[in-house]
């Protein structure tokens, strides 16, 4: 059997099995979906190919949409397929569990059902608990904000990260804080060099002019 074909057996198997945690398959994507009040959560596969054989790791990722829309309004770069596709955070289940990837390798069909299986008991005790965790607004909201090792794993583009924080801060209507997580994510972009601060800066100043809070249903969806 060719690669290709062992890698699509792979993702039908992990299909089979994953669906008693309600998640819906995107074969083609390598993912899978499942729907919570504040947006999507998602499982994603990817395949590290070698000449004889590939390794499998996976890993999760939550999408606020509210957020995504409000940022995704400066995306100009994504076509409108990609920005329904963006997400606020995620990591690769090894790096969660142990801070360094996990990889399953396929050597031949025989593999792909004990691989199948590993891959899911692994999301079931790694990511499973990940995605419960970080599927409310407000939580996400402060992993990002304390700016630690934490949130670089969560989001590790500092700009897109500091983005999260006043969007997700925004759409809340957390007046009260805004303004200093503002003050700290240009402090914070300015002291790297990064060059999404400008970025950041039009993201803030176009807060500022909305009056720092977002009313009616964005708000209401972030919160589920």
């Amino acid at each position: 059997m060719k690669i290709a074909e062992l890698q699509k057996l792979l993702l039908e198997e992990v299909a089979a099995k994953i669906s008693q945690f309600g998640f819906d398959p995107k074969i083609r994507e390598q993912s899978f979906y499942r729907k919570i009040p504040i947006g999507r959560q998602a499982f994603h596969i990817s395949f590290i190919k070698h000449s004889k054989d590939f390794d499998v790791t996976g890993d999760v990722a939550i999408r606020v949409d509210a957020l995504e829309e409000l940022l995704n309004t400066a995306r100009s770069n994504l076509k409108k397929s990609e920005r329904a596709n963006t997400f606020t955070v995620g990591a690769e289940l090894g790096n969660i569990a142990q801070g360094q990837p996990t990889r399953f390798t396929v050597f031949s069909e025989a593999d792909v059902g004990n691989v199948a299986t590993s891959v899911v008991e692994y999301f079931k005790q790694v990511g499973i608990p990940f995605l419960e965790n970080l599927s409310d607004a407000e939580y996400i909201l402060e992993c990002l904000s304390k700016n630690d090792s934490f949130a670089w794993l969560l989001s590790p583009f500092h700009g897109k990260r500091w983005k999260s924080v006043v969007g997700l801060a925004h759409i809340l209507g957390k007046t009260d804080r805004i303004n200093a997580l503002m003050e700290q994510g240009e402090s914070f972009l300015k002291l790297r060099n990064d060059t999404e601060v400008v970025g950041f800066r039009k993201l803030s100043d176009e807060i500022t002019r909305r009056g720092g809070r977002t009313q009616g249903p964005a708000a209401n969806l972030v919160r589920g």
